[in-house]
């Protein structure tokens, strides 16, 4: 039933972006309605799509961080987190605690040990009882450590 009404979303984003083509909001809709679906590339091109259409909505690149995690591309989802941590900045926010915890991740599984250890510890500084932060922190610390 829930299928129903995921496709049912699809056909009226696909309908919302025949209308407004230049609309980045259509193409992150259309981009949703895929992702609901389990249909990974599709909704990674509507994403990305909505990225280049407004460089400045946080929800369409931590939607694309997503999907390159998702896809084992942790070098780019790290760039994307990156980019989601800017626009938060820019507005004079901070980014949600998932970001951290998503990031330093995918630093992590990227091999990039030392930037797992520096985004849990930037993180830390604004929910310092993250327990995820915590344990990405000292596996990034660590690692580092033994690296050199």
């Amino acid at each position: 039933m829930a299928q129903n009404a995921f496709s049912e979303a699809e056909s009226l984003a696909r309908e919302f972006v025949a209308r407004f083509p230049d609309s980045p909001d259509a193409q992150k809709l259309l981009a949703q309605s895929f992702l609901r679906q389990n249909k990974w590339k599709e909704g990674g091109e509507a994403v990305q799509k909505s990225c280049r259409m407004n460089p400045d909505d946080a929800d369409s690149f931590y939607w694309l961080a997503e999907i390159q995690s998702r896809n084992k591309k942790y070098r780019e989802a790290v760039q994307s987190f990156r980019r989601v941590r800017e626009i938060a900045e820019k507005l004079g926010q901070n980014p949600n605690e998932e970001v951290f915890v998503k990031m330093s991740y995918a630093c992590a599984q990227s091999g990039d040990m030392a930037g797992c250890a520096e985004v849990a510890s930037d993180g830390l500084k604004i929910y310092p009882d993250s327990k995820d932060l915590q344990t990405n922190y000292k596996v990034g610390y660590k690692a580092k450590i033994q690296n050199r």
